[in-house]
């Protein structure tokens, strides 16, 4: 993530969670990489997910199959 040009955090975070090798800890492990990347790269805030984002954050997912 750290070479990625791109700042879409939505999209390399989805990325990771693609690539990433274990079944347990992906997410979380991702979103902690997200954030670091909003903080540090971007300049943006961090990204809670909360319960009522949950169905939204999960269709990043669905959007990236799709294309």
């Amino acid at each position: 993530m750290n070479n990625k040009k791109n700042t879409d955090d939505q999209k390399l975070h989805v990325e990771y969670e693609h690539i990433h090798p274990f079944i347990d800890g992906n997410g979380r492990t991702g979103r902690m990489f997200m954030n670091w990347q909003r903080l540090n790269r971007l300049g943006k805030e961090l990204l809670v997910i909360r319960d009522k984002e949950k169905q939204a954050y999960y269709d990043w997912f669905k959007r990236d199959k799709e294309h």
